[in-house]
């Protein structure tokens, strides 16, 4: 399949951020070398049924029919499968949405055998940084008003939430994250400024009622973490919890995608603010994230493409300028400077383990960007 690297990276920042998270850790790489060595299958192929698993919106079919082209010894052809969704794709099981375990049960295998499996990626998730928040705290300007900026955040928190919250653009959400860590860290009582704020909200997420306590409220964020709290009980919860709320609950489901989008970040602000600061154990101050901030990572890929695309143009007219006014013959140029021209996506490989998924799919990126 044509560009499918970039497919693959288009899939999984669509999903939400646990999956990333887990896909581009060194823990995914050790399980995928694991799953490589016992099946005598070579890591790009492994690389790439993965990246067909995501782009067939995991097809199970689709994959058992891959795996029979592209494994040698097809007697053992079950056992992969139960491994590779076992081992890879259980523990997302809650955030894709897909059977993944009727599927195991189907192929003959043992829930159980990947129990550790499911352990290891909650804790994972637990103990992950999401975002760097660093920068925008050390660059808080010097005449920073305490009081005037604990007023403005409140005051979004309470009234203009969900606009940034629907903004592809995550400077507003930083922003708003920078001044929140910074206040929850130095002024006394803004804590429950913020959340008294927050659970005052009433701007509506989706038009039906919903129903709390057997009568029908209005679908407002106040409502919406009274209705997760009823379901879940009101003590800290984990991102499984969260996962299943989103994906089983009937009120849920019946909001549009981006209407669970936005609920699944309202209730991870009412996690991060209601049991802060436990809810930011295990992370460095600069690592804290009280309102979720998107990765979109395809659209960066996209744009810095057209950048150095246009970058490398004007370098190869400048070059055959240069041959043409000294007449020296092309093989005697001099040749382009790849590595400036490549800075950028050099840099994002920087963020990502060397095995990991999403490392390849940028270098495979930057491979057709050469070409």
């Amino acid at each position: 399949m044509e560009n499918k690297s970039l497919q693959f990276l288009q899939k999984i920042n669509s999903l939400p951020e646990e999956v990333f998270v887990y896909f581009s850790s060194n823990y995914n790489s050790l399980v995928c070398d694991e799953i490589s060595e016992e099946y005598k299958i070579e890591r790009e192929t492994l690389d790439e049924i993965i990246y067909d698993f995501f782009i067939a919106n995991f097809d199970i079919d689709l994959l058992s029919k891959e795996i029979n082209t592209k494994l040698k010894d097809k007697k053992s052809s079950s056992n992969f499968i139960n491994d590779f969704l076992g081992k890879l794709f259980l523990p997302v099981e809650p955030f894709i949405n897909i059977e993944i375990e009727k599927n195991i049960k189907k192929y003959g295998g043992d829930i159980k055998k990947y129990n550790k499996n499911i352990q290891d990626f909650d804790s994972l998730i637990e103990e992950k940084n999401l975002d760097n928040l660093g920068d925008l705290l050390i660059d808080l300007e010097e005449n920073f008003d305490e009081n005037e900026e604990e007023g403005v955040v409140s005051n979004f928190l309470e009234k203009n939430l969900l606009e940034i919250l629907k903004d592809d653009d995550p400077s507003g959400s930083q922003r708003i994250n920078g001044s929140l860590v910074y206040l929850l860290k130095n002024k006394k009582g803004s804590l429950d400024k913020f959340t008294k704020a927050f659970s005052l909200n009433q701007e509506l997420i989706g038009s039906q009622k919903i129903s709390i306590n057997n009568k029908n409220q209005d679908p407002s964020v106040s409502n919406w973490i009274k209705h997760f709290i009823k379901a879940n009980g009101s003590e800290m919860f984990s991102t499984i919890a969260l996962a299943k709320y989103l994906t089983s609950d009937k009120e849920v489901l019946s909001l549009k995608d981006d209407e669970r989008k936005v609920l699944r970040k309202i209730i991870k602000i009412y996690r991060n603010l209601s049991f802060f600061p436990e809810s930011m154990e295990g992370l460095p101050v600069e690592s804290w994230e009280i309102i979720p901030v998107d990765k979109d990572l395809e659209k960066v890929i996209e744009k810095e493409r057209e950048k150095f695309s246009l970058s490398v143009d004007k370098k190869k007219l400048a070059v055959e300028d240069q041959v043409e006014t000294k007449n020296i013959s092309p093989r005697g140029s001099k040749k382009i400077d790849s590595d400036d021209s490549w800075q950028f996506l050099q840099g994002m490989l920087k963020k990502y383990p060397e095995k990991s998924l999403e490392y390849k799919a940028i270098e495979d990126e930057i491979a057709k960007m050469k070409k």
